[in-house]
């Protein structure tokens, strides 16, 4: 059976988020756009004769004039999409008997029922409270329950072109979340990743003030510029970071935690710059698919998920996902 409903906020959340550029929000880039385009100008001002410094500088203030323009074209877009979509604000919702899904071209999920088959896009953000929805990254593999009734909501994005935005399955629909006090072993799952991470930012930042000093020739006055207003602020950044994920930890006095039932795992290939990676997403029992750990979890699967419980009561870092 098929039905129309109007798209709730989190649906519409995700359909904004689709819009965005890869790997970075509108609003981030504009904000990206703006800061090169300050720091350019200030690197020239600074750079006095120095002609280095100088070609430097405009380098970055003319990407972040750019950066800012791209910005500002991919609002405007994504204003006039949303002032008359072509889905015009309603999803179509399915309750049926889902025999199978199959992968077709590495691209789109096949879900197959009883005399009709629907080929959608899977709208995927990234994290365990997603954000950064995006419906055409490749799919390596995908495993779902079976011969079991389920529930999906899908909208035609643009003509041609369906998405689908949850599903539950009804007879696994199990989901439970509760908040509990921390304990100081939560704590330390929750830190155990800091020290690698620290580690990982100290090797980067070595690597590139080597680099950069082969580039200057470890000039006496271009080379410390570049550690201050290249190296530096990555460093600080990073370490800034792990001090407030640390602190957030310690801070904690909640942890949230669901139980619930693993019913699809779909690995895609995620875009970090020019490289990719597969990672691992869930589709929990309440139709919601995140990504937390890339532990081999099977669908039928009954998981335990703890996270650290930010002060307004929602999600934080991750302390463990385990099978019960």
């Amino acid at each position: 059976m098929q039905t129309t409903t109007l798209l709730t906020d989190r649906d519409i959340k995700i359909l904004k988020d689709l819009k965005q550029p890869d790997g970075v929000s509108i609003k981030a880039l504009l904000i990206m756009g703006v800061a090169l385009f300050i720091m350019g100008i200030a690197i020239c001002i600074i750079s006095i004769s120095e002609e280095f410094l100088i070609i430097l500088g405009l380098i970055v203030l003319l990407m972040g004039a750019g950066i800012t323009f791209a910005g500002a074209r991919m609002r405007w877009k994504t204003n006039t999409y949303f002032a008359n979509p072509p889905h015009g604000n309603m999803k179509q919702v399915v309750n049926d008997q889902l025999l199978r899904v199959e992968l077709i071209n590495k691209k789109v999920l096949r879900y197959c029922f009883n005399g009709y088959e629907l080929e959608l896009y899977v709208a995927s953000g990234i994290g365990h409270h997603p954000a950064s929805f995006r419906h055409k990254r490749p799919i390596d593999e995908v495993r779902t329950l079976r011969n079991t009734p389920v529930q999906l909501s899908y909208v035609e994005y643009i003509p041609g072109e369906k998405v689908l935005l949850d599903i539950a399955y009804r007879q696994y629909n199990s989901y439970s979340e509760t908040v509990l006090p921390i304990t100081e072993e939560d704590r330390k799952k929750s830190l155990s990743g800091n020290a690698g991470a620290a580690g990982c930012i100290l090797g980067i930042a070595v690597f590139l003030g080597i680099v950069f000093g082969f580039m200057t020739g470890f000039d006496s006055k271009t080379f410390p510029l570049i550690l201050i207003f290249g190296v530096g602020p990555m460093i600080a950044i990073g370490f800034g970071v792990i001090s407030y994920m640390s602190w957030k930890a310690r801070q904690a006095t909640n942890k949230i935690t669901i139980r619930t039932t693993i019913t699809e795992v779909v690995v895609f290939w995620i875009r970090s710059g020019k490289s990719s990676s597969k990672d691992t997403f869930y589709r929990l029992g309440d139709g919601t698919l995140v990504h937390i750990t890339n532990m081999p979890f099977q669908p039928g699967d009954n998981v335990l998920i703890q996270f650290l419980q930010n002060n307004n009561g929602t999600r934080g870092f991750v302390i463990e996902m385990i099978k019960i």
